[in-house]
C-alpha cells in the first residue's frame, strides 16, 4: 500500500513538473524544433519496437524461476538492445538521403523543411545509444517489480523526469535551441540509469551475469511467452507514432511540432493514470 501511494504521488508530481516545463519550452522554442525531435523519437520507437520481445513480462510470469532465469534475461535483453541501437543508428545514417524523395512526394518546395533533416539523424543516434543503456537495467527493474518495490521504481522515474525537465528549460533559456530537447531527453535516460546504480541497487545489488549460467531452454521459454507482447507492442507503437511520421513527412516539421504539442495537451487528463497502469 505504501509503495502504491508513493507511486501515485511521485508520478503526478513528475507529470506536473513535466507539463510546466513543456509550456515554458513552447514559449521559448519554435514548432519546427519540437517537430524534429518528435520525428526522431517516433522513428526510434518504431525501429526499437522490433527488439521489444516482452522479456520483462515473461520473466515476471516465471515468478518462481527469476533467480534461475535472470542471467539469461540480462544477456538476451542486452543482445536485443545492442541490435536495436544498431538498427536505429543505421536508419539515422540513411535519413538524409530520404529528404529529396519525400520532398517530391509531399510536393514541398526547396524552401520548406520536412521532419527528416540532419538534426533528426543526429538526435536519433544519440537517443538510440541512450535507449540501449536504459534497456540494460530492465533485469534489475524486473527484480524490483517482483519484490514489489514500486516506491523505488516510481522514485527512479520521477527523479529522471524532474531533472530532465529542469535541464531542458535551463538550456532553452540559455539559447540552446533544439539541443534543449535533445539533452533533456538524454538527461532523462542518464538519470534513470544513475538512479539505479546509486540508490536502487543499494537495496537489491546487481548479480552480475555469468556466461556459464546461460540457460538455452530458459531463453526459449522467455521468447515463447514474450512473442505475443512483441506483436502487440509493434501494433501499439504503430498506432501511437505512425500518424506523426505521416504529418512530419507530408506536412513538415513545423506542423508536426504543433501536432505533437496538441496531442500532449490532449493526454493531460489521462496521462498519469495510463502511465501507472502500464508501469
Amino acid at each position: 500500500m505504501r509503495g502504491a501511494v508513493q507511486m501515485v504521488g511521485s508520478v503526478y508530481f513528475a507529470r506536473i513538473i513535466n507539463w510546466v516545463a513543456y509550456v515554458l519550452l513552447l514559449r521559448r522554442l519554435a514548432p519546427p524544433e519540437f517537430g524534429q525531435i518528435t520525428m526522431a523519437i517516433s522513428i526510434l520507437m518504431l525501429v526499437t519496437s522490433l527488439k521489444r520481445f516482452g522479456l520483462h513480462v515473461a520473466l515476471l510470469h516465471r515468478y518462481d524461476d527469476v533467480e534461475r532465469l535472470e542471467t539469461t534475461h540480462f544477456l538476451l535483453n542486452g543482445a536485443l538492445a545492442v541490435l536495436g541501437a544498431m538498427a536505429a543508428i543505421t536508419t539515422a545514417l540513411f535519413l538524409p538521403h530520404l529528404q529529396h524523395p519525400f520532398s517530391s512526394l509531399s510536393g514541398a518546395t526547396s524552401g520548406e523543411t520536412l521532419g527528416i533533416g540532419p538534426l533528426v539523424a543526429t538526435a536519433l543516434i544519440i537517443f538510440a545509444i541512450l535507449d540501449m543503456f536504459r534497456s540494460l537495467v530492465q533485469t534489475s527493474e524486473t527484480r524490483l517489480r517482483k519484490e514489489l518495490q514500486f516506491g523505488r521504481l516510481a522514485l527512479a522515474h520521477a527523479s529522471s523526469t524532474v531533472i530532465a525537465s529542469i535541464v531542458a528549460v535551463a538550456i532553452a533559456y540559455l539559447g540552446g535551441g533544439t539541443w534543449a530537447l535533445i539533452l533533456g531527453f538524454s538527461i532523462n535516460s542518464l538519470t534513470y540509469v544513475i538512479t539505479y546504480c546509486g540508490m536502487i541497487w543499494q537495496r537489491l545489488p546487481p548479480r552480475w551475469p555469468r556466461l556459464r549460467r546461460w540457460d538455452r531452454s530458459g531463453a526459449r521459454e522467455l521468447l515463447r511467452y514474450g512473442i505475443w507482447f512483441w506483436a502487440a507492442g509493434i501494433l501499439q507503437t504503430l498506432t501511437l507514432h505512425f500518424d506523426r511520421l505521416i504529418v512530419g513527412v507530408m506536412l513538415g516539421d513545423e506542423l508536426l511540432g504543433i501536432y505533437a504539442a496538441a496531442h500532449l495537451f490532449a493526454q493531460i487528463p489521462t496521462g498519469a493514470v495510463t502511465h501507472m497502469i502500464q508501469g
